[in-house]
């Protein structure tokens, strides 16, 4: 499988107002930053790559997987927008194990991602406190 998104001559438009212009763009595997100013296009262009929203034109592929597929994209992917608002009351794993069963992970198998992720982000001390 490829390991990769690709992004080319996309765009983006809310009525008359376009938002991603001609976006030429390979991710490679790895971690990446998008940075810009208030208004640049990059919450559209997350959107559109988790597929939330629709491109006016041009070719998305998600690890070779066309973006129009949106349910194979969502198994490859995870969003998680800035101003995210969960339940104040859920503690960190029961938060992530609640989103593991959202995305159909069976829960033995989710506990242990839960366990793993939480220690690559050092958060593992953190994981019976309120989110």
């Amino acid at each position: 499988m490829e390991k990769r998104i690709e992004i080319k001559k996309v765009n983006k438009f809310y009525g008359k107002k376009q938002a991603l212009f001609d976006i030429d763009l390979t991710i490679e595997q790895g971690m990446f930053g998008l940075l810009g100013r208030n208004g640049a296009g990059k919450t559209t262009l997350m959107k559109t790559l988790a597929a939330l929203h629709k491109k006016k034109s041009g070719e998305i592929t998600v690890c070779g997987v066309p973006i129009e597929k949106a349910k194979e994209i969502r198994v490859l992917t995870g969003y998680l927008p800035q101003d995210f608002s969960m339940y104040p009351n859920m503690k960190t794993d029961e938060a992530l194990e609640y989103l593991g069963a959202l995305s159909g992970i069976p829960k033995a198998e989710c506990c242990k991602r839960i366990t793993s992720l939480l220690r690559k982000v050092n958060l593992i001390e953190h994981r019976h406190k309120k989110v």
